[in-house]
């Protein structure tokens, strides 16, 4: 299971030059291989977002202080999840629930 503390720990080693940019992606290709599967939301949101960015990157549609600018908004961004309202069933019998977001950036 990844979690979203190893990916800011990881993403700050990186944003402090304590690994390279193309390190961190290796890692992060690899880590996030089934995190579907056990990972919460917010992790895999992050992951989401940071793997966008580092693709703009990589295929030079983003600048490096582009990309560190974003990734570092990104680590120091907090994402809170709550359940709204009633669970909904579809046709098929299954339920779902709806998630709403709340980030928050220190100023």
């Amino acid at each position: 299971m990844l979690r979203e503390s190893q990916v800011r720990e990881k993403l700050l080693d990186a944003l402090q030059e304590r690994s390279s940019l193309e390190d961190f992606d290796e890692w992060l290709s690899a880590a996030r291989y089934n995190m579907h599967l056990d990972s919460s939301v917010a992790t895999q949101e992050l992951v989401g977002q940071v793997s966008l960015a580092l693709y703009e990157y990589f295929e030079g549609h983003l600048s490096e202080r582009g990309l560190r600018e974003d990734l570092a908004r990104l680590a120091s961004q907090i994402v809170a999840y709550y359940r709204a309202g009633p669970e909904s069933g579809f046709a098929s019998g299954t339920a779902a629930r709806s998630q709403q977001a709340v980030v928050l950036v220190p100023a």
